[in-house]
């Protein structure tokens, strides 16, 4: 018989005092960050006085061992003093269609038992209203279904019901799970709040960053938990790179030269993979978790003239060298100064310890590489045309500087990302990128030569801590 997804298989009383289900889900589920949701999703409860013998020990799965029951005499349902049991979530949520017998399994005895839905909800209604409230909500959450969450918190009685507190404190739940659709009906239709803070003092949206739930960020940003949360103080720990503001990473660019030395193109993968492992590199962990590449990659990477990965006598080390552009758009809105975001991608989430950073796309190296790579970002990221961008803009000076640091994509890896920041400030007539309000937008990356949608990507204005200046009419433009 198919087993269930074991990681759900704790058993919780309803007769005493029990652990939230959230708290269970928490732990066994969170401690995965980014991984897929079982294909099957469970739900644990013990004791329960609705269930049944099947006599089905032997289906070969438990949709099976359901039909075997389907039509079959309804035995007696008597009181299980004991076994923990593992039933579908679909038992908790409006039953649209189906039969009223549902198959689940009793881990103690080893066997397929049968709830009967009607006679479960009945006792629970009866019995248990306040836990039956909690398990639907919870339910609902890790299907993430707003429907079926708006008909568990009405099915409560108003005696039962919610407080505004308890219903702001599901948002940190779907925060946690990565019910990305709950939040949205959670803050959007009901207007539940973003700053409310958990019994750990973190918000939302820390919450979401702290699991890598890159889905549940991107609807709290663009429900504007930035403007509820974050101050002008958080701003430059949130965009700028993990301790930037030290001579470390953030210096004068001592490597780029260093890109003269590219790879060169005859070297094979093995080559490349033969000079990663004598310098020390574990390579086992590559392509292991999400996010995570090969050495294939890093060699296309290297092949196609993105970068170069060479032994760095500064570092005393073999360092992977990175062109990138970053753009720092900078707008006034309401009166204060704010600067363009986008929320980090999922596999930097845990590893650099951030839940923004400005606009970025790595470039070719070469003499057309540095322009070409600031019209793709202007146009393709972000929507705007070529045309529009020094009509609607204003350009200052490129500053060009270091940073150091462990990559997200190659772990152990040490990259240098030489980085070419362009700032922009946004002319008073500028009316995209969610100006002049400075509004958080949703935007999909156009695809060269595809028909289909490129990457999505979230932006949001964040207030700075220390404003800038637009240039003077002698200023440099590159």
């Amino acid at each position: 018989m198919a087993e269930p997804d074991s990681q759900l298989a704790t058993a919780v009383d309803p007769t005493t005092s029990r652990p939230r289900l959230s708290d269970i889900l928490r732990r066994t589920v969170s401690s995965s960050p980014g991984k897929a949701k079982p294909s099957r999703s469970w739900l644990p409860w013990k004791g329960h006085p609705s269930i049944s013998g099947s006599g089905g020990a032997e289906a070969g799965n438990l949709d099976e061992a359901a039909s075997w029951e389907r039509g079959a005499q309804r035995l007696e349902l008597k009181p299980l003093a004991a076994g923990d049991m593992l039933f579908p979530t679909r038992l908790l949520l409006p039953r649209l269609h189906g039969p009223s017998n549902l198959a689940c399994i009793c881990t103690t005895f080893c066997e397929v038992m049968t709830l009967d839905f009607d006679r479960f909800n009945a006792t629970f209604v009866q019995h248990y209203p306040a836990q039956l409230r909690e398990l639907r909500i919870q339910a609902a959450i890790y299907e993430d279904s707003e429907e079926s969450l708006a008909w568990a918190l009405k099915s409560s009685s108003s005696e039962h019901g919610l407080s505004s507190e308890q219903r702001d404190l599901l948002v940190h739940d779907c925060a946690r799970l990565g019910a990305a659709r709950c939040i949205r009906w959670l803050v959007g239709v009901n207007g539940c709040s973003l700053d409310r803070r958990d019994s750990n003092g973190r918000t939302p949206l820390e919450v979401a960053q702290m699991g890598c739930q890159k889905a549940a960020l991107d609807a709290l940003v663009l429900e504007g938990a930035l403007a509820a949360t974050h101050t002008a103080a958080h701003a430059e720990r949130d965009v700028l790179p993990e301790g930037a503001e030290s001579s470390e990473l953030r210096r004068p660019p001592v490597h780029l030269a260093k890109l003269l030395e590219a790879t060169p193109q005859s070297e094979s993968c093995e080559a490349l993979r033969a000079r990663l492992e004598a310098a020390g590199l574990d390579l086992t962990t590559w392509e292991v978790d999400k996010g995570v590449k090969g050495v294939e990659e890093l060699h296309k990477e290297l092949q196609q003239g993105y970068g170069s990965c060479v032994w760095s006598v500064e570092l005393g080390k073999l360092v992977r060298i990175l062109c990138i552009v970053r753009l720092r758009v900078v707008a006034d809105c309401g009166g204060s100064e704010k600067v363009l975001t986008e929320t980090e991608e999922q596999w930097w989430l845990g590893s650099s310890g951030q839940a923004l950073r400005l606009p970025m796309r790595k470039m070719r190296t070469g003499p057309e590489g540095f322009e070409a790579t600031l019209g793709e970002l202007w146009s393709s990221c972000l929507g705007v045309e070529s045309s529009l961008v020094d009509q609607l803009f204003e350009r200052g000076a490129e500053h060009v500087y270091e940073e150091v640091k462990a990559s997200g994509s190659y772990p152990g890896l040490a990259t240098v990302y030489v980085v070419h920041e362009v700032p922009y400030w946004a002319r008073p007539e500028s009316k995209v990128l969610g100006l002049p309000e400075g509004r958080s937008f949703e935007m999909r990356e156009a695809k060269s030569g595809s028909g289909s949608a490129g990457q999505r990507r979230v932006y949001a204005w964040l207030e700075v801590s220390t404003p800038q200046s637009p240039p003077t009419e002698s200023s440099t433009k590159k």
